[in-house]
């Protein structure tokens, strides 16, 4: 628990820095934004939104370079500073929650549909339903497809040539009376001989 309390104080010291910044104290922006990134890593892992959130405050204005008293640097300043400040109330409300509701973050050691429904978003049970629609749809244009049904026809025909055929009982030719008469040959034997 010692760590938990530890986190929430780290974040407390990070609003108190913020609230304490004076005007384009960038050196001290900087490191607040680098200790609050630190934290949110340690505190949600690195997937979390809050590191993108911390990583896009910029206390100049983006694209253009403009003299130290010009307004766009004070409306950077003031937005970049604004930014940090509702991040790391962000972060700590959610930590807040964390710790007052650990097992419902946790998951279940079976995970059942009805655990799912509750638990994932609308978006990836509509890109779950895209898929099986998706899936489907293109069985159903398969189907009524002939290129499949004359490929899966010359398989078998062609399976069914090169199985061995098994083997007939031999039968005996056809028998019929012939007349012993002889039949000319084709070819005749020229006899006459020419001098």
């Amino acid at each position: 628990m010692t760590e938990n309390n530890n986190y929430q104080t780290h974040i407390d010291a990070l609003t108190g820095r913020v609230a304490n910044l004076s005007e384009n104290d960038f050196d001290e922006a900087v490191s607040i934004v680098r200790d609050a990134i630190v934290v949110a890593r340690r505190i949600f892992g690195e997937e979390s939104a809050h590191l993108e959130e911390l990583c896009n405050i910029s206390f100049r204005p983006r694209g253009i370079i403009a003299n130290t008293g010009h307004y766009l640097n004070r409306d950077a300043w003031a937005a970049g500073v604004k930014q940090l400040g509702r991040t790391l109330d962000s972060i700590k409300y959610e930590y807040k929650i964390i710790q007052q509701n650990p097992k419902e973050l946790e998951a279940p050691s079976t995970v059942t549909l009805l655990w799912l429904f509750h638990h994932l978003s609308l978006s990836i049970w509509l890109t779950f339903a895209s898929i099986l629609l998706a899936t489907f749809l293109t069985g159903f244009a398969v189907a009524k497809n002939n290129l499949l049904g004359t490929l899966l026809n010359d398989i078998r025909d062609a399976l069914s040539h090169s199985r061995p055929t098994p083997k007939e009982k031999p039968t005996a030719p056809p028998t019929t009376l012939q007349n012993n008469t002889t039949k000319e040959s084709p070819i005749k034997n020229d006899t006459t001989a020419k001098p």
